[in-house]
């Protein structure tokens, strides 16, 4: 992360601080290490996550179906998808305080 944080002119320090001091940010870092090692070492979210089944689910009539996942954590079962656009927001948002959007 070092040379991706000096090409946008800011500190390794000021990303993982952005990264750990905001919950949703917080749950994609360990969302995405759990996803690429498959056990945590470094626990950013209070919890370890955990991901439910993968499945299909239909939606109305002519519109197909969809990838369903839930994620639990923190005690509350969450939907893969509202997660990742709630992690889309919450990056817009740290990307906009930065001026880089």
């Amino acid at each position: 992360m070092r040379f991706e944080a000096a090409a946008l002119g800011l500190t390794n320090d000021e990303i993982e601080a952005a990264i750990n001091s905001d919950p949703m940010l917080a749950l994609l870092a360990d969302l995405a290490n759990l996803g690429k090692h498959s056990v945590l070492t470094k626990i950013r979210s209070a919890e370890a996550p955990r991901f439910g089944v993968a499945r299909a689910a239909s939606i109305p009539i002519g519109e197909g179906w969809r990838l369903q996942m839930t994620i639990s954590h923190l005690g509350v079962d969450h939907d893969a998808l509202d997660l990742a656009s709630e992690a889309l927001g919450a990056w817009r948002r740290q990307l906009e305080a930065w001026k880089l959007l």
